[in-house]
């Protein structure tokens, strides 16, 4: 994951380059297209083991669900029908909205690849209790409200083994023409969002995939996420960057250095404190690595915030949620990211993270 971050970052900063030879640019787009689908692998085994760290919002599924239409159309071949039918009613979930629409489009081309001649792919939504008889039958599902979001096909359908052994990582009803993690990464995502998720099929018959959320009363927030403007994110800020890879730490230097920013790098806590002693100016943000040898990020911010109650932090890592948490960094209001990133999404999350100074 860490080694991607460099390759990800530069890879992209040369092809916004626009004076860049046209075949250079040939090359660099296949390189990265590779990456990003490392990096693509890598989160798919983070979501079945429910590792990957997610951004919980409430959101309301039927308005992600329409707003994903457009692409989910172009996606799917012209001879399948989409038929999308939400009921009356605000359907709110906390959930992530990349992982939403992740598992909309994966169920989806699963739904697609069973009707190869063709067919109707329905996806409905609605409201629905599963009472204590429901959840007596089915371990591990707490009785409650939930939002349902039903996948159905007319395609050729499973068998029973098939159907038992679907969520298996690695396990495709593809053949080899799959990767057998599609499946696999919708089940850890809806594990951890808390929910469910059932398949129901029969040779000849199409299938119907079930997928249930703990249903939150109240409206959605911050439902459309927006393209940022790369001019947007530009800033004049100080920053000191802590990170004990020097490949990763050239790299978010550069992406800042590029954006206007001034920026100080340190190789580790002891020498981000020394920096911030020496500077001549004030350090508006620390973007640090949360585990470094000697000095955590959570314990350089301590100490630097102890210092400058006007200091903002932005921690980055590669390592799984379970792991950094143990660190003390995810906590709600934290800004975070995880390696490997794009340029754009590290400056998105610096801006948001000096801006909240002035809320």
């Amino acid at each position: 994951m860490i080694a991607l971050t460099p390759v990800l970052g530069y890879t992209e900063m040369l092809l916004e380059n626009k004076k860049e030879k046209i075949h250079h640019r040939a090359k660099l787009q296949s390189i990265y297209k590779g990456v990003k689908g490392a990096k693509n692998l890598v989160g798919q085994l983070l979501a079945f083991g429910r590792k990957q760290t997610l951004d919980f919002r409430l959101l309301d599924v039927d308005k992600i669900l329409l707003g994903f239409k457009p692409l989910l159309r172009r996606t799917i071949r012209e001879n399948i029908h989409l038929n999308i039918v939400p009921s009356t009613g605000i359907k709110s979930v906390l959930a992530d909205q990349n992982q939403l629409e992740q598992i909309i489009m994966n169920l989806s081309v699963n739904a697609v690849d069973a009707m190869p001649d063709g067919g109707v792919l329905t996806i409905e939504t609605t409201i629905t209790r599963l009472d204590d008889t429901y959840t007596l039958k089915r371990p591990n599902v707490l009785p409650g409200d939930y939002v349902l979001m039903s996948f159905t096909d007319t395609g050729h359908g499973m068998d029973k083994e098939t159907c038992h052994r679907v969520f298996e990582p690695f396990y495709s009803t593809k053949g080899t023409q799959g990767t057998g993690l599609g499946l696999a990464t919708v089940y850890g995502i809806v594990k951890q969002h808390s929910g469910n998720i059932w398949v129901y099929s029969e040779i000849g018959k199409g299938s119907a995939f079930k997928v249930y959320f703990p249903l939150v009363r109240g409206k959605e927030n911050n439902t459309i996420v927006k393209e940022p403007d790369v001019n947007s994110l530009k800033g004049h800020e100080t920053v000191i960057v802590a990170e004990d890879n020097k490949d990763v730490r050239d790299l978010v230097a550069d992406i800042l250095g590029q954006s206007g920013y001034t920026v100080f790098t340190a190789e580790n806590g002891n020498e981000a404190l020394e920096i911030w002693a020496s500077a001549n100016e004030s350090v508006d943000l620390l973007v640090t690595d949360v585990i470094m040898p000697e000095m955590n990020g959570a314990e350089l911010f301590a100490s630097l915030y102890s210092l400058d109650r006007n200091i903002r932090v932005l921690y980055m890592s590669g390592y799984p949620d379970d792991a950094i948490a143990r660190h003390g960094v995810l906590d709600y209001d934290v800004q975070y990211i995880q390696k490997p990133f794009s340029s754009k999404n590290f400056l998105l999350k610096v801006r948001q993270a000096l801006d909240k100074q002035r809320n």
